[in-house]
């Protein structure tokens, strides 16, 4: 059997110092040291990080790794501020491709907010932040995993009269803030979820793994749309299989008649970052039944770990603003991580 990890992980604004948005030397050399320290203990093959910077913030971050990872690809779609997506790997990372943009001919361009007499609307027709996609081998399993970061939860308006980009000149305007959040971070959804039920189809046999920070809860109509067709029980092979994922943070459904599903991530621990005081997972791990396993015993016999590394935002709370913890030197999101145990032959 072989032994195959992966983590996600938002990295909170790394930046190399110089860069905007950057902390100062040392709080930026504190923060590579806490996530080289992290990344050592939990041994990821495959490490999907979220808030990169470019590529001065790349080479720091494989330096603070200690080269675990000699393949890495990084998001050429950032964000306005330029964060991006990227996957780190010890295997190679093949036949890479790089979600971007929706399909205008099944959604349509959600409108962004733009300041009172704007000649037109700003219309949104693409990821916020490109995800990354790369297939990987594993044991006798070819693996593709995907990593992405949706939508934030953060309301923006059109800065003016000394207002900030966070403040709303009045309730209409607030819902439509809110109404163009939410329609973005669904269409991006969407295109992710056509992403891999395409990619399910072009690549029968592969397993797949979907991870990143997904900007809402496991309930969330988002974070739902990318699950699939829902499964009463995921001991038992279905037509479902070929486009299903499960959030392996989530009880995964057992035999029926069973006493309860297979839960991996204990209730206390099922959570990525804290926001004022209160726990709320944001960030997420899904994957194909190829990497369950067989139902064996109370547990899939695949699954041999699923995590949420909750010391590690001990004493963090997330702010309200994206630049308001530069001086922290540890990032607010907790990792997710999820160990499989993959035959060493071909399916």
């Amino acid at each position: 059997m072989t032994r195959f990890t992966v983590m996600t992980w938002n990295l909170e604004n790394l930046f190399a110092p110089g860069a905007e948005s950057a902390p100062d030397d040392g709080t930026f050399a504190a923060k590579l040291r806490f996530i080289g320290q992290t990344v050592a203990a939990a041994q990821p093959d495959v490490l999907a990080v979220q808030e990169l910077g470019g590529d001065d913030a790349l080479a720091a971050l494989l330096g603070a790794t200690g080269g675990r990872f000699p393949h890495a690809h990084t998001s050429t779609h950032p964000d306005g501020r330029g964060i991006r997506v990227a996957l780190l790997s010890t295997r190679p990372l093949l036949d890479v491709q790089e979600p971007h943009a929706f399909d205008l001919a099944r959604y349509a361009a959600v409108p962004a907010l733009t300041p009172p007499g704007a000649p037109a609307p700003v219309l949104k027709t693409t990821l916020s932040r490109g995800a990354v996609s790369a297939a990987v081998q594993a044991g006798g399993q070819r693996v593709r995993v995907t990593t992405a970061h949706l939508k934030s939860k953060l309301l923006n308006y059109p800065r003016r009269n000394g207002r900030t980009s966070f403040s709303p000149a009045d309730e209409r305007e607030r819902t439509l803030g809110t109404y163009a959040a939410t329609a973005l971070r669904n269409t991006e959804a969407a295109t992710l979820r056509d992403f891999v039920s395409d990619a399910m189809a072009a690549e029968p046999g592969t397993a797949f793994v979907l991870m990143g920070d997904l900007n809402d809860g496991p309930d969330a109509a988002s974070t739902q749309m990318l699950l699939g067709p829902e499964d009463l029980d995921a001991s038992r092979a279905d037509a479902g299989d070929a486009t299903r994922l499960y959030n392996l943070t989530q009880p995964i459904p057992g035999p029926q008649g069973t006493k309860g599903d297979v839960t991996m991530l204990p209730p206390e621990r099922r959570f990525s970052r804290r926001f004022n005081g209160r726990g709320e997972l944001i960030d997420h791990a899904l994957a194909s039944r190829h990497l369950l396993g067989a139902y064996a015993a109370g547990r899939f016999t695949g699954l041999a770990r699923v995590d949420a590394l909750v010391e590690t935002i001990l004493g963090e709370d997330a702010a309200a603003g994206p630049l308001a913890r530069l001086a922290n030197a540890r990032p607010d999101h907790a990792p997710i991580l999820a160990t499989f145990e993959i035959p060493d032959t071909s399916p």
